[in-house]
């Protein structure tokens, strides 16, 4: 009942940062913006991918994680491209790192666990990647409430993540997947915290 929504809510939350994206493109420079959320995120899409795979009835999963790598993936490849020299060295370092924690989950728990074993181990690192990625945008709230501007914490992306974060909660309740709900729960919150940051600070940003 909730997975569909949840889908087509994931793809929105995805695509939001395109305006932020495309800024950067004609802008020719990354400014204050923060590449954390991307890096955290593609992880969480990767992990997302393989416990998709190797859970039963995980095509939805599958589907909305292949389609989170590739806005992550371009996201952060026009990142890099338009970093300054620490930032983007930064930057690839960490994606590095995401692939590199990706690929040995990946060879640790398909030689050393089997079956339910290997579903609760990568579902626990998803939703433990997944709190990361709904955490990353603290430092963005922190600057928020230092700097009193809501210029480089973008509101689409926070609702969308709210309204997301809240589908996939009621997904998981009815699914029973502790694996997907704990997570989302919390996403909701951090991601209802944003929006409210949000309209509490942009007047001061005017």
């Amino acid at each position: 009942l909730f997975s569909l929504p949840g889908n087509i809510t994931s793809i929105m939350a995805y695509a939001s940062p395109v305006p932020t994206f495309w800024y950067i493109f004609k802008k020719k420079s990354t400014e204050y913006f923060s590449a954390l959320p991307y890096v955290c995120t593609l992880l969480t899409v990767l992990l997302g991918l393989y416990y998709g795979c190797i859970r039963p009835n995980g095509m939805l999963i599958i589907t909305i994680n292949i389609v989170g790598i590739t806005f992550e993936a371009t996201y952060l490849a026009i990142f890099i491209t338009y970093a300054t020299k620490f930032s983007r060295i930064k930057t690839v370092k960490l994606v590095l790192l995401d692939l590199a924690v990706f690929g040995v989950a990946v060879l640790l728990t398909m030689f050393l666990s089997h079956g339910k074993l290997r579903v609760m181990l990568v579902g626990s690192m998803c939703s433990a990647v997944a709190i990361s990625m709904y955490a990353a945008p603290l430092s963005v709230m922190r600057m928020v409430i230092r700097t009193k501007n809501v210029e480089f914490m973008p509101i689409t992306l926070s609702a969308f993540l709210a309204v997301n974060a809240s589908l996939w909660s009621a997904y998981s309740f009815f699914s029973r997947d502790i694996f997907i709900g704990i997570p989302s729960a919390l996403g909701s919150l951090l991601a209802i915290a944003q929006v409210l940051l949000y309209l509490f600070y942009r007047n001061a940003s005017k």
